[in-house]
């Protein structure tokens, strides 16, 4: 038939099974989660009301757990899904290992998956992701490239702990809230209206950093020594908080930072930054007790 094919499972259950699978036409990764090349062991899973035809995907998983030779497991996992020609989510979203939790949901939405292709703004997202944790031990199963990135050092043993909730499209997307806590001292809070995206030359920003603190020793961690200059000094605390409202060529910005070299306050307005026959800048800047470091 040109339709393609449908079918319809009132129920699916795993218990306790092991599954292997070997694409011999790939070489094995040497590290990470490798589709090509998997060993689960003690698959559990129970999945109802899986349904599928050419234009859709839905079911509700109940429970899907495993772990497989790469060191992925799989603690718990429950969601009820759907994916078709015009929207997507994960409803009732719970996912754990031994380290990072997801939960929540997520939905999307799009007037077509070619559509996107063409018009990346038309892509609409509801998020919430509040009470999730993700431990780089996991996403560097997922992503092992990321140890190999030039200039970063990416710790298996960092957790990061994530509130925050998004909905909108992309050209006009809404960030009431986003909170990140992780490599010991540094803590993110943020809320953000978006407009214009994914052009960033044509797109607003009306941006809060309720709160970014950082550290020395947080910074070293994330940044090879080698990414820095010798005549750069990072401070051993940081603290920013501000507000930026406007474009990349016309802006108003006031940021206020506290470290232990000492505090400086901004207050800058930028006009038709594009243009250098009209552009115009000023600046208000404050500072208070800075020290200032130079290294030869």
């Amino acid at each position: 038939s040109t339709k393609g094919w449908a079918a319809t499972l009132d129920r699916i259950t795993f218990a306790n099974d092991d599954i292997k699978f070997d694409n011999n036409a790939q070489k094995a990764m040497p590290k990470g989660l490798d589709f090509a090349h998997m060993n689960i062991r003690k698959l559990n899973a129970d999945i109802e009301n899986l349904s599928y035809d050419p234009n859709a995907m839905s079911g509700k998983v109940n429970n899907f757990t495993f772990t497989e030779k790469s060191g992925l497991t799989l603690n718990k996992f429950h969601t009820k899904f759907f994916y078709g020609p015009k929207n997507a989510y994960l409803k009732d979203l719970y996912v754990q290992t031994p380290q990072t939790t997801i939960q929540k949901e997520l939905d999307v939405t799009y007037p077509s998956l070619d559509a996107l292709t063409k018009n990346l703004g038309a892509l609409g997202i509801n998020a919430n992701l509040d009470g999730s944790k993700v431990a780089m031990k996991d996403v560097l199963l997922l992503m092992p490239t990321m140890s190999n990135m030039n200039g970063m050092k990416v710790s298996p043993n960092e957790v990061f702990k994530i509130n925050g909730r998004v909905y909108g499209k992309v050209n006009d997307l809404h960030i009431p809230s986003f909170e990140v806590t992780g490599l010991g001292n540094t803590h993110i809070k943020a809320s953000a209206n978006m407009r214009g995206l994914p052009n960033v030359n044509k797109s607003t920003f009306d941006v809060t950093i309720a709160d970014f603190k950082t550290s020395r020793s947080d910074i070293n961690k994330l940044v090879s020594a080698k990414m820095l200059p010798t005549s750069v000094s990072i401070p051993e605390n940081l603290d920013l908080k501000g507000t930026f409202k406007g474009s990349i060529n016309d802006f108003k910005t006031k940021m206020n930072l506290r470290s232990s070299y000492g505090a400086v306050d901004l207050d800058a307005v930028m006009k038709n930054g594009n243009n250098k026959a009209a552009a115009t800048y000023s600046a208000n800047i404050k500072l208070n007790d800075l020290n200032v470091i130079f290294f030869n």
